[in-house]
């Protein structure tokens, strides 16, 4: 069963038809917070230098802006249920402390995974840029070759194709904070494995989504639309998982063998 994008936003839409309030405050709640953490970035690099200001910025991204996306997230997935909860709830995840440590946790091992993966992809076409410039020939006292200008286009190209591959390879886990939300007793570990199960047949289905939303997303530089088109868009993704489930536990069901406890029973 292929799962197409028309009927993902088909089905996000009528899920947000009676919630379209409490859906735009918490958008705009995530949205508000955004700023506010670029903006004290921003200040703090005064005094400070931009090297802090960054430094700043991605502490407050890691450990408020992460773990309040998956309570947004969170929110837009029991949407579809017919759940209209307060906007609040957007905070879940600050409210105990287990609950922060989880999300911490989500977002460090993707964190860590996509920065292990990337060096070891990237680090060919930082040696081809090394070669490259002259700071390796300065230090041996050597004259630099007429073909090392070459190396900068092949640094250029291995970059790219790093680029895409690591895109491609951390793709298999963006079904993992879904997961998380959907079952609460389930470990970081097994939501990670299980987006790799899972996400073997939907990777292209879910860049498709995106594709889909390619028109959105240009409207969306007018700042604006943005308290429409992210409430739209991430409920097409909590919708998107959902669809994924079904399909993945329904092979599992029809490959598991009578009297056997099966590979993955989802309550979701």
């Amino acid at each position: 069963m292929t799962i197409t994008s028309y009927a993902v936003r088909k089905t996000a839409r009528t899920a947000l038809k009676k919630n379209w309030l409490n859906a735009v405050i918490a958008c705009v709640a995530g949205l508000f917070s955004f700023i506010l953490c670029v903006y004290a970035g921003s200040f703090f690099a005064i005094p400070a230098g931009d090297t802090a200001g960054n430094v700043l910025q991605v502490i407050l991204a890691f450990f408020l802006l992460l773990p309040l996306f998956l309570g947004i997230l969170r929110f837009y997935w029991r949407s579809l249920f017919g759940v209209q909860d307060n906007p609040l709830i957007i905070f879940y995840y600050f409210t105990e402390k287990r609950l922060y440590l989880r999300a911490l946790k989500l977002w460090g091992a993707l964190a860590l995974r996509a920065l292990v993966i990337g060096v070891l992809l990237f680090l060919p076409s930082w040696i081809a840029q090394l070669f490259a410039g002259s700071v390796i020939y300065d230090y041996l006292h050597l004259s630099i070759p007429l073909w090392t200008s070459n190396l900068l286009y092949v640094a250029q190209i291995l970059r790219a194709a790093a680029s895409v591959v690591l895109l491609f390879v951390m793709l298999r886990y963006y079904l993992s904070p879904i997961l998380l939300i959907a079952d609460e007793e389930m470990q970081v570990t097994e939501a990670l494995h299980l987006s790799v199960l899972e996400s073997k047949t939907s990777s292209l289905e879910f860049l498709a989504l995106i594709g889909s939303f390619i028109g959105w997303g240009l409207l969306s530089i007018l700042i604006f639309p943005l308290v429409f088109t992210l409430p739209y868009f991430l409920t097409a993704c909590c919708v998107h998982g959902r669809f994924v489930f079904a399909r993945y536990n329904k092979t599992v069901a029809a490959q598991t063998v009578p009297d056997e406890p099966p590979t993955y029973a989802a309550n979701i």
